[in-house]
């Protein structure tokens, strides 16, 4: 993959945003005690709502990175923007959620006890919402691995592209063995949406294909998805993620929308969807505890029923997104600015003064 200039793709905006959606109607029901009967799906919505996620990481990491070249310098500030887009959001959520545990409320079903709160600062802990944390930072460090094989093969190095394959295949192969919070578990997820950045990269170039085409096939993902949404009906979760179809209809939903039409910017290319999509990973923190006090506020009106419901989603949706808009991004950028004058400095010195001795 070369770009000399990284496209804004609309539609991923959103459909990051849809998949937020279908996490936060997933708790409506546990957490708003008066729901009505409309928000107790059959279906776990969550689950494919985390899948999507997992998908577009991998799509966005090879998107973004796998044109570039591997250098000190640009994994450095790889890690370093993927650690400043995490971790801030991440260790407010959990110092909230174990607040909300000893000060509140012990049978909060997201709450974090004191014991377990190192773990989840360390990114392998599963309570509630965060057990999919920690595979999305392990595999932006093996992403890594991915990046560099994909360097060398530009020099015609291949064994790190062979080392590579023989992880992917053993993860795939052992993927029903290992604990949810684990990579290997998740991994074809990942893995699918790095190869649908590379697929949508080269059928965009090689066969350019008309608006007629786009839009029909982006309708056919649609009707796919939404079948292989329904047909989850009484899957348990780990049985979904131990799948091998569902990720492969997301697959094609993703390529489809990556490519621009009238139909995927006004579905998910939005204003509206863009939003929901930028302030998503907040929606997917803080949902839980904003549903848990949302429905002791609701409890103070004599409010029942859908309008319930509604407010309760309202107010998911929209304090953790002007969370997001006044509290993550900035601090998001504080901590990336501080770590790129201190951190990636000091990784680029050493590597100067390690040239200059070889010299």
């Amino acid at each position: 993959m070369t770009k000399d200039k990284i496209e804004t793709i609309p539609a991923l905006d959103g459909i990051r945003g849809a998949a937020c959606l279908l996490v936060v109607l997933s708790h409506v029901a546990e957490y708003l005690p008066n729901s009505s009967k409309i928000f107790s799906f059959p279906i776990a919505l969550g689950s494919p709502g985390v899948a999507i996620f997992f998908l577009l990481s991998g799509y966005l990491m090879s998107y973004l990175y796998l044109g570039k070249p591997f250098d000190i310098k640009t994994s450095c500030g790889y890690v370093i923007s993927r650690f400043s887009r995490i971790a801030p959001a991440y260790w407010i959520a959990i110092l909230m959620s174990v607040a909300i545990y000893v000060f509140v409320d012990g049978e909060f079903p997201a709450g974090v006890p004191p014991h377990e709160m190192l773990r989840h600062l360390l990114f392998i802990g599963g309570k509630g919402v965060f057990w999919s944390i920690p595979p999305e930072v392990q595999y932006y460090v093996f992403f890594l691995g991915v990046w560099f094989a994909a360097d060398k093969l530009r020099v015609k190095v291949y064994w790190p592209l062979v080392l590579v394959l023989v992880l992917v295949v053993f993860m795939w192969f052992t993927r029903e063995r290992w604990p949810g919070i684990l990579l290997p578990s998740k991994f074809h997820f990942f893995i699918s949406g790095c190869l649908a950045a590379i697929v949508f990269d080269q059928v965009r170039w090689r066969f350019a294909p008309t608006m007629l085409l786009v839009t029909l096939a982006q309708l056919m993902s649609i009707v796919a998805i939404s079948f292989g949404i329904s047909g989850l009906r009484g899957v348990a979760s780990h049985e979904f993620y131990n799948s091998s179809w569902f990720f492969l209809i997301v697959f094609f939903f993703i390529i489809a929308f990556c490519f621009r039409s009238q139909f995927a910017d006004g579905l998910f290319g939005n204003k509206l969807m863009r939003w929901f999509g930028r302030v998503s990973f907040s929606v997917y923190l803080f949902h839980c505890p904003v549903l848990y006090g949302a429905a002791w506020m609701l409890s103070q009106f004599d409010l029942v029923g859908v309008g319930y419901d509604m407010m309760g989603i309202f107010f998911a949706i929209l304090v953790p997104g002007l969370f997001s808009l006044w509290i993550e991004l900035p601090l998001c950028r504080v901590f990336k600015t501080w770590l790129n004058r201190h951190l990636k400095d000091f990784f680029l010195l050493r590597e100067k003064q390690k040239v200059s001795v070889e010299m």
